[in-house]
């Protein structure tokens, strides 16, 4: 008899244990009223970057890919916040929404508009959108996936990913 409460207490405390060691930790209050989502990881704060739970992150000789697939997913890079949702990037800068839909698969244009004041450039290539941002942030949906970091990391995303193993 004791050694079954004795298992009974342990699973108690196992599971309390598991429990406490899941607790999620939430952004600060801007970030989390923006985000709508409390699950985001934090990839490190002298970096700023935070991603949905969903994405892989690849840094390689101090170049960031951050990528995943699906609709859905908020992250910020670089202190920039994007939304992959419906098939469209939507970057956040300030109160305002700058949103980009991929046109047709035989459309290839490319324009520079300005966010927040700043020069950038849009590329619509083959159905898949870039978004080209003054700080050398690139951020692009590419078929399902999407794909956010520096220049270097989103052109050479297909070698970063295939070094990583993933």
């Amino acid at each position: 008899m004791v050694l079954g409460r004795t298992w009974i207490i342990l699973g108690l405390i196992g599971s309390i244990a598991c429990l406490a060691s899941g607790v999620p930790q939430f952004l600060d209050a801007e970030d989390d009223a923006f985000l709508y989502d409390d699950s985001l990881s934090d990839v490190g704060s002298s970096n700023g970057q935070k991603f949905a739970s969903s994405a892989t992150t690849i840094t390689e000789n101090g170049h960031t890919l951050i990528y995943g697939t699906g609709d859905s997913n908020k992250l910020t890079y670089n202190g920039h916040r994007i939304l992959v949702d419906d098939g469209s990037l939507t970057l956040l800068e300030g109160d305002k929404p700058y949103a980009f839909f991929p046109l047709g698969a035989s459309v290839e244009k490319r324009k520079s508009i300005k966010i927040s004041g700043h020069p950038a450039t849009v590329q619509f290539s083959r159905g898949n959108v870039f978004l080209y941002l003054s700080d050398g942030s690139v951020v692009a949906k590419i078929g399902s996936a999407y794909f956010v970091g520096d220049r270097y990391a989103v052109e050479h995303r297909d070698a970063m990913i295939h070094r990583g193993n993933l």
